[in-house]
């Protein structure tokens, strides 16, 4: 952890971990809600992975039989797989992959703060999903 003085501020960087159910939860908040706004529609990728959608549905070789996660909240963990999104009014689709996932939690920490420390907390809600796929699949929130 760094500290820095200036003027009459301390900036401090940190590293925070955070475990993959929390980050698969924040994918719920977002499917489920907090992102229906601006989504349309909402696709697999499988690549050449060899997997199916069988393998991420209930009792599938990709899924915790002690822990359930739709398909679309574990796809885009497996190597290879992303889900793909289409945004309401624009051609092409978003791919969510797991680079995808790192990169929109760093953004989100860098560029919504705010919502960043919401995750696993009290204050936790479809807005921090909403801001988190927004920062995974545009590195920034233009929606909402």
């Amino acid at each position: 952890m760094a500290s820095k003085r200036t003027s009459n501020e301390f900036v401090v960087e940190t590293t925070r971990t955070l475990p993959k159910k929390s980050v698969q939860g924040l994918l719920v908040s977002a499917f489920e809600g907090g992102s229906n706004y601006w989504y349309c529609a909402l696709d697999y990728d499988f690549g050449d992975s060899g997997l199916t959608l069988a393998d991420f549905r209930k009792g599938g070789s990709m899924t915790d039989p002690d822990d359930y996660f739709h398909p679309c909240q574990i796809v885009p963990f497996a190597e290879g797989c992303a889900v793909t999104l289409e945004v309401q009014g624009e051609p092409g689709r978003e791919r969510l992959d797991l680079d995808a996932i790192k990169r929109g939690l760093e953004r989100m920490a860098l560029t919504a703060p705010e919502h960043f420390n919401n995750i696993d907390g009290p204050s936790e809600d479809a807005t921090t999903g909403d801001v988190f796929l927004q920062c995974c699949l545009f590195g920034e929130v233009i929606f909402g």
